[in-house]
């Protein structure tokens, strides 16, 4: 491609940036660059052109002309997807959240039901890493719903996208809305009832694979309590949990420790749903938590959790065998 082919305004763009790195290449880019923007006919055109001339030609000021352009295309629609486009070229290339947050204005004019200040609210989160803007969409959704599914949907953004379980005003909603609802809608709503009584979602728990651990092996493992992830055994509880396994039959002793008040569960099995082999509040008079017992070869899982709800901070398990 060179200047007596190109045509459109994406190949006077790749022309200008392939002269412009070439020496004495400066002044065939911009000229390059003025048959760009004679060239650019929609909002795409014009957000690769001020790219270029923003980033490879350090030009700002011509640069922000041609996203006005690209904005002024974009009003007339006022699809969603093409003010993000724009708005992340002003983050990234520019480093102007003022124009980022003015594009997210006419996103969020866009907005008429929970799903999408649902979406709007992820938006600001995923793509701009302003958790202020975020939370204030999602409470703006929570002004204007009225039913089990939207509180749901609620319910299961604030959990999931924003690790937050404390929401009074969702997970009251909800119980009220179970309870009027009665018994025909049980099966319906057993999911979140799991959730609302303290109970840890068996889909979104992780478990660290510690390994195979030999004879006279010692393992320490760091973590922290937070509420990305609930107790599967006390409820209001955050916790963590890890599985190990040995191949013939061995003692075992494992420490729980942290600044909080710790609970300790080991649990037979690869998973949850094993039986409690042994659980251990307080050790030796302190607020750590101790399990020693002869175990067969097989797989073990450890619940590290906290004795009091809601407690965050960081721990230490220790195992040696």
């Amino acid at each position: 491609m060179s200047e007596n082919t190109a045509k459109t305004a994406a190949e006077w763009v790749f022309v200008a940036k392939s002269v412009a790195q070439l020496p004495d290449g400066e002044n065939p880019a911009l000229r390059c660059m003025a048959h760009a923007n004679m060239a650019a006919q929609d909002m795409g055109d014009w957000l690769a052109v001020a790219k270029v001339w923003a980033q490879d030609l350090g030009d700002i000021k011509m640069g922000r002309q041609c996203m006005a352009n690209a904005e002024d295309i974009a009003g007339y629609s006022e699809e969603i997807d093409n003010w993000l486009k724009i708005a992340k070229i002003w983050k990234e290339d520019f480093q102007d959240l003022d124009c980022v947050t003015r594009c997210m204005e006419v996103i969020e004019g866009t907005a008429e039901d929970i799903d999408d200040w649902v979406r709007i609210a992820k938006i600001w989160k995923e793509n701009f890493q302003d958790i202020e803007n975020a939370i204030r969409c999602m409470e703006k959704a929570e002004a204007i719903v009225d039913d089990f599914e939207d509180y749901s949907t609620l319910e299961e953004t604030w959990r999931v996208d924003f690790q937050d379980v404390d929401r009074d005003i969702v997970n009251s909603a909800i119980r009220r809305l179970v309870s009027a609802a009665g018994a025909d809608a049980e099966g319906y709503f057993d999911g979140i009832m799991e959730f609302l009584i303290g109970g840890a979602s068996k889909e979104q728990i992780v478990i660290v694979d510690l390994g195979i651990l030999p004879p006279s092996a010692i393992v320490h493992q760091d973590g922290t309590w937070s509420s990305e992830c609930n107790s599967d055994r006390r409820e209001g509880s955050y916790a963590r949990y890890f599985n190990f396994t040995i191949s013939m039959p061995m003692s075992v002793t494992i420490d729980l420790t942290s600044s909080v008040d710790t609970y300790l569960y080991l649990v037979k099995g690869s998973d949850l749903d094993g039986d409690v082999l042994d659980e251990n509040d307080d050790w030796q008079d302190g607020t750590n938590s101790h399990i020693s017992r002869h175990l067969a070869a097989g797989t073990y899982t450890i619940e590290a959790t906290t004795y009091k709800e809601k407690e965050t901070s960081d721990f230490t398990l220790a195992i040696n065998t």
